[in-house]
């Protein structure tokens, strides 16, 4: 039987996810467990299709209870919808830019997390590192993307994420996308319909393009 690579997964815990990260101050909310169980229950009671969005936002708070990423990966490697030898992208998001206040474990933090679990599970998990311009200039974006992947060896990947508030056009990406393309390193980006949005305050600034 040949492998099967689920392509889209993240394994990040709410304390990784800033405060404000789906409105208001809910994020100091989710933080707390009990509150936190509470809530997606009342989700799960209240809403009758799976296909709806806040259904989605009750598993995350569910899932994402666990203490720690290599917990939320057992989860999600332990699902029986999955045989046996499945190979999971880990996508990071780096959150720390946003516009949503801090998180209580911030990105570099949380990819240190990703490093370990990558230990545990070497074979299942393929991690990719998310690159956020505003986090230097493109000197310094092709450094960090190179100690990550080329140096350390525990990314395989970048993740683009610019419905955070980055254009993925930013003239800091510019030595990343070279240092992908001259070796071979496949790039994930997020699409949002409508333009870069966070919340649907559009980001117009902060960004030069090429």
């Amino acid at each position: 039987m040949p492998t099967i690579y689920n392509c889209h997964t993240h394994i990040f815990t709410i304390g990784c996810a800033p405060d404000r990260f789906l409105g208001l101050s809910l994020g100091k909310i989710l933080k707390n467990r009990l509150a936190t169980f509470l809530l997606s229950r009342i989700l799960k009671k209240l809403i009758p299709s799976e296909r709806d969005f806040l259904e989605k936002y009750g598993n995350f708070m569910k899932i994402g209870r666990e203490k720690s990423q290599e917990g939320v990966f057992d989860v999600l490697k332990d699902k029986s919808a999955y045989p046996k030898g499945t190979r999971f992208v880990v996508l990071t998001l780096d959150m720390d830019f946003m516009g949503a206040g801090d998180a209580y474990i911030p990105y570099l933090t949380q990819i240190g997390q990703v490093k370990e679990a990558k230990i545990k599970y070497c074979h299942e998990m393929l991690p990719f590192i998310s690159v956020d311009p505003r986090r230097g200039n493109a000197n310094e974006m092709y450094h960090f993307v190179k100690e990550h992947i080329e140096d350390s060896k525990f990314f395989c990947g970048i993740k683009l994420y610019p419905a955070l508030g980055f254009f993925p056009f930013d003239e800091r990406l510019k030595e990343v996308y070279k240092f992908a393309q001259d070796n071979s390193i496949p790039i994930m980006t997020h699409c949002t319909k409508g333009g870069i949005h966070y919340r649907g305050k559009e980001f117009t600034n902060d960004y030069t393009g090429f």
